[in-house]
């Protein structure tokens, strides 16, 4: 394992030598999106006027093209269509990206709690059709009202995609194989509960023609220690200090973090974790301890062990784990109480003949469950989480987001371009 994270950091940070970007303004750019968008609507068979309105008012806000930092033509890369989210801390200025996710994990109650049931997968599907692909989604219980009107099922439908609850009956979609043998390229967006990566990697296997969305991110962002590989200088300002360290050595390297990062506090993440599964909080004064407890020698634990260190316990396929310190976004201020929210972007990425496009789709705060100035434990003012029992997303200001939609598309212009380069080297190898 050490050594294929040894080949793997070589690899990262030979790809980000030299990394330049240079955004593209050119009315041609503007022109090919307005004719991709023609084509599209050209093709839809059956359009009510009222969805086709509503996503029209989901655009995505903005899109950015740069140059891809990949020699294409010489590494022959594949190309892509992915949508992500990252989880930001944002004090007005700066921003320090805490993780990068994949947007099919997510149903994104927290955006639609603001803006309405569905409303950011319209936007996703708008981002996605105006790839000009024929669309192939893949879910479970797709019969639910519920589920439909949470994944804007009717916007996918009445724009020509077609929805599966299964790989297998994919696989056996007669216009599907008709459309491979016209030599097309259909795009399969895949929720992530809908199939396992062994059903996702034979499906891809069995029919290499298709596009499968996320293709280039899922093995970077799935895993915290890969991505915070990506982030070397100059991208490392725009992440926390952080270091993935063996668990057996973690106790003894407490003064060595200590000694490197001045944090008043610290965040200690599974590598595999989500939805804020076992992260646990540390004051400084208190990281060599903690430590000790979850990774010392096994000693007798408490009456009544908190989730987290549970979760540590059933964490045995993991040999490492992330340490962070501990960020602060700017106050926000919800029914009258000042939160540390952590801001959520929700982006889409395309790759094909040495461009790359990113799509800022929509941002939103969630909320962790206490006040910056109500009592509680680290985890409980700093952890952010969705939750239906109480308030827990709030909208962005327009000064924000305006910020946001400017600075964020470079930084996942340059990550995305280090995930092609290598993910391109590691299918070789």
């Amino acid at each position: 394992m050490q050594k294929l994270v040894r080949s793997f950091t070589a690899l990262l940070c030979t790809s980000l030598a030299g990394l330049q970007i240079s955004i593209l303004h050119s009315l041609n750019t503007k022109s090919t999106q307005q004719e991709l968008s023609i084509i599209r609507l050209q093709s839809v068979k059956s359009t009510s006027q009222s969805t086709s309105n509503k996503i029209e008012q989901n655009k995505p806000h903005q899109f950015t093209t740069t140059q891809c930092s990949c020699d294409c033509a010489e590494t022959q890369c594949n190309p892509d269509i992915s949508f992500g989210i990252a989880d930001i801390k944002f004090d007005g200025n700066t921003l320090k990206i805490l993780e990068l996710g994949e947007g099919t994990r997510s149903m994104f109650e927290g955006f639609d709690s603001i803006n309405g049931w569905g409303s950011m997968w319209q936007r996703i599907w708008q981002f996605l059709f105006d790839q000009n692909k024929d669309i192939f989604f893949v879910d479970y219980d797709l019969n639910t009202p519920d589920k439909r009107k949470a994944i804007a099922y009717t916007a996918l439908i009445e724009h020509s995609g077609r929805a599966f609850n299964n790989l297998r009956e994919l696989a056996h979609h007669q216009p599907l194989l008709a459309l491979i043998n016209r030599a097309q390229r259909p795009l399969v967006v895949i929720r992530h509960e809908a199939a396992n990566q062994h059903e996702i990697k034979k499906f891809n296997r069995d029919f290499p023609q298709l596009l499968i969305c996320n293709a280039v991110i899922a093995p970077f962002v799935n895993n915290k220690q890969f991505t915070d590989l990506l982030f070397t200088p100059p991208l490392r300002a725009s992440r926390p200090y952080a270091i993935c360290i063996p668990k057996r050595d973690a106790p003894g390297m407490a003064k060595q973090i200590l000694t490197e990062c001045p944090a008043k506090a610290f965040v200690i993440k599974p590598l595999t974790g989500c939805k804020g599964e076992g992260i646990i909080f540390t004051p400084r004064a208190q990281l060599a301890s903690t430590l000790t407890k979850l990774f010392g020698p096994r000693q007798r634990g408490p009456q009544s062990p908190t989730a987290e260190f549970i979760y540590w316990d059933t964490d045995r396929h993991n040999m490492h784990a992330l340490i962070e310190s501990c960020e602060q976004s700017k106050p926000v201020i919800v029914d009258g109480k000042k939160y540390d929210a952590t801001l959520r972007t929700v982006f889409g990425l395309t790759h094909a003949d040495g461009l790359i496009t990113t799509s800022i789709l929509g941002s939103y705060w969630k909320l962790p469950v206490k006040s910056r100035d109500e009592k509680g434990t680290l985890l409980e003012k700093k952890l952010s989480h969705i939750s239906t029992t109480h308030r827990s997303a709030a909208p962005l200001s327009p000064d924000d987001e305006t910020t946001i939609n400017s600075s964020l598309p470079p930084l996942l212009a340059s990550l995305y371009s280090n995930m092609i380069k290598n993910k391109t080297r590691l299918d070789r190898n």
